[in-house]
């Protein structure tokens, strides 16, 4: 179907094309795909009354 971006950490600018994009068919990699039209930011949750000013973070910060 055409080249698709691979996963990088360094850029290159005149090994780019061929090392960092890959023939691909999508068709042959996945299942079934899905084509969001519009979205929109998620809206972020209030504070509840009880909690402090800081926010936990022990041990992972969720």
């Amino acid at each position: 179907m055409g080249l698709q971006p691979g996963s990088t950490g360094l850029s290159d600018p005149e090994t780019e094309r061929f090392s960092h994009y890959f023939e691909s068919v999508p068709a042959d990699q996945f299942d079934a795909m899905i084509w969001i039209e519009h979205t929109k930011p998620v809206a972020a949750l209030p504070w509840p009354k009880t909690q402090h000013l800081e926010p936990e973070t022990y041990p992972f910060g969720v």
